[in-house]
């Protein structure tokens, strides 16, 4: 059971709480934390905002790796972290050396995909990684006519879109990977069973 919880602030300061409320550790994050995901080992977490930085609980610091980046985990064996940057794409970082592997792109636009990449979520045994991905998908001449005509103001001039979802399972070791249709605010495992 953990004995540490986390809370965060409205200001950029991001503290890390006992259960008996007393300060643990804090920091001040690059900005206000979008997102956090802590290490494996529990001695630091990544804060996620306009980009990937390492907090350090025992120092109280934090170091940026990474200039972009929405979603963030810490692979199971708490050396590398998987992380969206569009929403059309997972990459993967070496924190020690900042190196970066772009792991998978779906095909098309997706310049204007914002906020659709959800938390990526690891399998309790570490083998497979689900995300959740995005990307832009043309609108027939006829449907965006269509659209038009049912609500006029609704519509600014230029090529209508929509948006592709898909669910993507990774098998990392064995550099696989499952894309199926479809969409959803949460994307969790169930229990092994």
């Amino acid at each position: 059971m953990s004995r540490r919880a986390l809370f965060g602030r409205e200001t950029p300061e991001v503290t890390l709480h006992g259960l008996d409320g007393a300060v643990v550790a804090s920091a001040r994050a690059p900005s206000d934390p979008g997102y956090l995901s802590f290490h494996p080992d529990g001695a630091s977490a990544v804060i996620v905002h306009e980009g990937l930085s390492v907090w350090d609980f025992s120092s109280g610091s934090t170091r940026r790796v990474c200039e972009s980046g929405r979603r963030a985990e810490w692979s199971p064996d708490g050396r590398r972290l998987w992380f969206s940057d569009v929403d059309s794409e997972l990459w993967t970082l070496d924190p020690s050396t900042r190196k970066t592997e772009r792991v998978l792109k779906l095909e098309g636009d997706s310049a204007g995909c914002t906020n659709f990449t959800n938390r990526l979520r690891w399998s309790p045994d570490g083998r497979f990684l689900l995300a959740q991905l995005s990307r832009k998908a043309a609108v027939s001449a006829a449907e965006e006519a269509r659209r038009r005509k049912e609500n006029p103001h609704g519509w600014e001039t230029g090529q209508s879109f929509d948006f592709d979802h898909y669910f993507c399972v990774l098998e990392p070791e064995k550099r696989r990977a499952w894309l199926r249709p479809g969409y959803s605010h949460q994307v969790v495992w169930t229990p092994a069973g």
